[in-house]
C-alpha cells in the first residue's frame, strides 16, 4: 500500500497541521483486495470531515503503458459530478440576483431548440433541469458517439436539433438527462456573459480550492491525465470531448475533489469564506419539481444531488462516468464524513465496492456521534398498490414500455421485472 500526496497542497488547505493522515490498516487491505479482485488498473480515495482530509489513499497506475502511478495529484475526468458544480454556479447567480431557478428557459434562451407541447401550461424551467424533471430524455446514440469538439455550446445545440423535445410534461417525473446540463451551461453563458468553461474556472473551481480543474482537453491536461480504460482494464479509451461539456467535462484532481464533499458539510463555507447561505444548502439537498416532490416525498435528485439509503442513513452525493473513468463522491450529515473515490476503468462493480467499503469504515468508528437513523420502514404498506404497471417515462428510446407487477408475498410485497428479476419494496416514512 502506498500514500501518496502533495505535501505543499495538503497543507494548504485540505490538512490542517493538527489532523492526522494515518489510514486504518482494515481499510487499506480491503481496498487494495477490491482492485485485486476486479483488476482495477488504479484508483484514488479521499475521505474528509468538516475539518479537511482525514485519510487518502491511491493505488496502480494512471497509465499502464508508461507505468505512471496513480496519486491524488493525477487528473481525472469526474464525469457527471459537474453537475454538481453546475447547481452550484447557477445558485450562485441566484443569490446576486441575477437569475431565479424558477425562471422559464424559453425566456433566458430563446434561441436554443425545443419543443415543448405542453409549454403553456408546464413550461421548461431551470430547477426541472437541474433535478432531470423536463420531460427530457436522453442523449441519442449519434450523439453519445460524437468525438468531436464544438466551437461553442450554441453550435451543439445545432448538431441534432431534432432530439430537442419533452416527452411528458415538463415538472412531473425525475428522468435522467444529460442534455439538460447543456440548456443550463448556455444559460450560465448568457446571465454571466462568460464562456461557460470561465465561469465555472472563475465563480466556482477556484474559489472553491479546485485551481487546476479545467474543461479544457490542451496538452498540460493530456499530460496530467490518468489513461482511461474500457471495462476489461486495459483497453484505453480516446479522451470524450462530449456534445454538450456541462454534461460532465470537468477534469480534476482527486485532491482537489475532497474540497466537494467538505464543502457540503460545511454548509457553503471553505477556508472562512462563505460560498453560498446555509439555506441554500438545504435547498440543494431536497427535491421540489416533481409530482411525487410535491406530494412530499423528500428522497430523490436534487439540485444536482442524488441521494442514496445506507444502514439506514441517507448519503448526499453523486456519481460520474467519464468514459473511462468511475468515480463518486458523497457525504452523510449526521455522521459528519465524506469521500471521493475514483478509478481509471469502466468497472462499476468495483465503484461499487469501494463505495460500500468506504462507507462502513467511516460509520463504524462514529456510531455513537449519529442521530436517530434518517429512514424507517414501514412493514405494511397497503394491498393497494398489487397490481401492474407500465413505464410511462424512459431515459432512452424504447419500441415498448416496460411493464413491471408488485405481486405480494408472505416476507413482504416485491417489484417483478420482465426479466424475472425481483427486488423488494421497502415503504419509507421519514417522519
Amino acid at each position: 500500500m502506498r500514500l501518496i500526496a502533495s505535501a505543499a497542497l495538503l497543507g494548504s488547505f485540505l490538512c490542517p497541521p493538527a489532523l492526522s493522515m494515518q489510514t486504518d490498516d482494515r481499510l487499506n487491505e480491503a481496498i487494495q483486495a477490491i482492485r485485486d479482485r476486479h483488476q482495477v488498473p488504479g484508483l484514488a480515495l479521499l475521505l474528509v470531515d468538516g475539518s479537511g482530509v482525514r485519510e487518502f489513499q491511491a493505488l496502480g497506475y494512471a497509465d499502464l503503458t508508461r507505468r505512471r502511478p496513480m496519486t491524488v495529484d493525477t487528473m481525472v475526468r469526474i464525469g457527471s459530478i459537474t453537475k454538481t458544480f453546475n447547481a452550484i454556479g447557477l445558485l450562485r447567480l441566484e443569490s446576486e440576483g441575477l437569475l431565479s431557478l424558477d425562471a422559464r428557459l424559453k425566456d433566458l434562451a430563446p434561441g436554443l431548440p425545443l419543443i415543448n407541447p405542453w409549454r403553456r401550461k408546464h413550461p421548461v424551467r431551470l430547477t426541472h433541469l437541474l433535478e432531470h424533471t423536463a420531460g427530457l430524455m436522453d442523449m441519442s446514440r449519434e450523439e453519445f458517439a460524437h468525438n468531436e469538439p464544438f466551437p461553442s455550446l450554441r453550435a451543439a445545440f445545432d448538431f441534432a436539433p431534432q432530439e430537442r423535445r419533452t416527452h411528458w410534461p415538463p415538472g412531473r417525473y425525475p428522468e435522467y438527462s444529460n442534455v439538460g446540463s447543456g440548456y443550463l451551461g448556455y444559460v450560465i453563458e448568457q446571465i454571466s456573459g462568460r464562456s461557460y468553461e470561465d465561469f465555472m474556472r472563475e465563480q466556482v473551481l477556484v474559489p472553491m480550492g479546485l485551481p487546476t480543474a479545467t474543461l479544457r482537453a490542451d496538452d498540460t491536461t493530456l499530460d496530467r491525465l490518468a489513461v482511461g480504460y474500457d471495462a476489461d482494464g486495459q483497453t484505453a479509451i480516446p479522451y470524450w470531448h462530449m456534445v454538450f461539456p456541462p454534461m460532465g467535462a470537468i477534469n480534476a484532481t482527486p485532491l482537489e475533489m475532497a474540497r466537494l464533499p467538505q464543502f457540503f458539510l460545511r454548509r457553503g463555507e471553505l477556508d472562512g469564506r462563505r460560498l453560498l447561505a446555509r439555506s441554500v444548502i438545504d435547498r440543494m439537498e431536497l427535491p421540489s419539481s416533481s409530482l411525487a416532490a410535491r406530494a412530499g416525498l423528500t428522497y430523490g435528485y436534487s439540485l444536482g444531488l442524488d441521494q442514496e439509503i445506507d444502514g439506514g442513513r441517507v448519503w448526499y452525493g453523486h456519481h460520474g462516468d467519464g468514459d473511462g473513468y468511475l468515480s463518486h463522491f458523497s457525504y452523510q450529515k449526521d455522521l459528519g464524513v465524506g469521500y471521493f473515490v475514483t478509478l481509471n476503468a469502466f468497472k462499476r462493480a468495483a465503484l461499487s465496492d469501494l463505495k460500500e467499503a468506504v462507507r462502513a469504515h467511516l460509520a463504524a468508528g462514529l456510531e455513537h456521534q449519529a442521530d436517530s437513523p434518517a429512514v424507517t420502514i414501514d412493514p405494511s404498506p397497503s394491498d393497494r398498490i398489487v397490481g401492474d404497471y407500465e413505464q410511462h417515462t424512459a431515459r432512452f428510446e424504447r419500441r415498448q414500455p416496460m411493464r413491471l407487477s408488485v405481486v405480494k408475498r408472505d416476507e413482504g410485497f416485491f417489484l417483478v421485472y420482465p426479466s424475472g428479476r425481483q427486488d423488494e419494496i421497502l415503504v419509507a416514512d421519514d417522519g
